[in-house]
């Protein structure tokens, strides 16, 4: 019961205070420096006002200037070039973790009797993202699921502490790259449960995907 009464009258942490613990645990260290403080005062404000993880943007390209936070578009990982489209997109994040990245080859073939084959080999590994897909509400996230499982091998592989983490879904759905240290912080302290960071089973289960 004590425990029960402590949960209830928690303080909330205060944006700062929230700021803080993030650069404890190196959030911003792939941010260039003169981008920072800028990151700081959206993430706080973010978190102050909708409970969510939000980052700032670097132009012309419209880049996180976090090195972070990605959308992830269901539908256009679904589609023809789609993967090949996010990896290059991240691959600017790839670098600051010093893991190589190798895009050998991709088959992407669709035929109305076998339906969607697609096929990439990164970094000498063979990833099946789809066989025989016939095309069904649930595409879009399993290509979401698919391709964060396909990443967070290759950082695994590359002994990378940081994985690829899922958030909300469909044509909304983002991406963040985090330590397991970062997305337990994250996880437990933000509120807004629709764009809250899951890991890939968690993900996975929400959107009743196998």
């Amino acid at each position: 019961m004590l425990f029960s009464f402590r949960s209830i009258f928690q303080k909330k942490p205060s944006g700062k205070e929230v700021v803080q613990k993030l650069e404890s645990l190196g959030y911003f260290k792939y941010a260039q420096s003169s981008k920072v403080a800028e990151l700081k005062k959206a993430l706080a404000e973010g978190y102050a006002t909708h409970g969510a993880l939000v980052t700032t943007y670097e132009m012309p390209k419209y880049q996180s200037a976090d090195y972070r936070l990605y959308g992830l578009d269901g539908e256009t990982l679904y589609e023809e070039g789609g993967f090949k489209s996010y990896l290059s997109d991240m691959e600017r994040t790839f670098k600051k973790l010093n893991v190589n990245l190798k895009i050998e080859n991709e088959i992407e073939e669709y035929s109305q009797s076998g339906g969607l084959n697609h096929i990439i080999w990164v970094n000498g590994k063979e990833y099946v993202i789809f066989r025989n897909d016939q095309g069904s509400a649930n595409s879009w996230g399993v290509a979401a699921k698919r391709y964060a499982e396909m990443v967070n091998d290759i950082l695994s592989r590359s002994k990378s502490p940081e994985r690829l983490y899922l958030m909300s879904g469909g044509n909304d759905g983002e991406a963040v790259f985090l330590t397991q240290e970062q997305f337990q912080y994250i996880k437990n302290t933000f509120p807004n449960s629709e764009s809250k960071p899951l890991s890939v089973e968690e993900w996975s289960k929400k959107y009743r995907l196998k």
